[in-house]
């Protein structure tokens, strides 16, 4: 397969939203790029992440809480069987190490 039919085939997760005020906002892509800096966040904290802070730190004011929430689903799933060491807590998420 050739780069530009691997393109077609797939394409990045980013697309274009227009809230009910009529502007349109531009949705960040559920990358590894951006499951990497939650797990490293994740990993550097020695505790509960509140998820307003995880939120800032990958996406800064772009993101919102369903793109974390489908980041740290992300991310569980490429931790297999080791997922279950992010858990989710009243305002965030905690790394079980």
């Amino acid at each position: 397969m050739f780069l530009s039919e691997a393109q077609d085939a797939f394409p990045a997760r980013s697309y274009r939203d227009t809230s009910p005020s009529g502007s349109a906002r531009r949705w960040s892509p559920i990358s590894l790029r951006n499951v990497s800096r939650c797990s490293f966040h994740l990993l550097q904290s020695e505790g509960e992440v509140p998820w307003t802070e995880l939120v800032q730190k990958i996406w800064g004011r772009d993101g919102t809480k369903n793109d974390l929430e489908k980041t740290v689903q992300r991310l569980r799933g490429d931790l297999g069987r080791e997922g279950y060491r992010v858990s989710t807590t009243h305002n965030g998420y905690k790394l079980a190490v």
